[in-house]
């Protein structure tokens, strides 16, 4: 069974319509703030790393992953807040 193949007329249009519908992103937009699993991360990576200094980084957020799933409710929305 032979392959279907675009129009090429066709898909120039697409390539066309493709780069007038991308917008530019602002540089100067402000930025998503971090979740609460990123800022446990970046509190508890210092002595996790000192616990285990032969582990390689993504040991380390193995880790870490496993210490926030671990995590009571209340210790989670506590890292919101610190």
């Amino acid at each position: 069974m032979p392959k279907a193949t675009k129009d090429v007329k066709n898909s120039n249009k697409d390539k066309e319509f493709k780069e007038k519908s991308k917008t530019e992103k602002d540089s100067n937009a402000p930025k998503r703030p971090l979740s609460a699993y990123m800022l446990y991360c970046a509190d508890a990576r210092d002595k996790v790393k000192e616990e285990n200094p032969s582990v390689p980084v993504t040991g380390i957020a193995r880790i870490l992953g496993r210490q926030w799933r671990g995590l009571p409710v209340d210790a989670k929305a506590l890292s919101i807040c610190a």
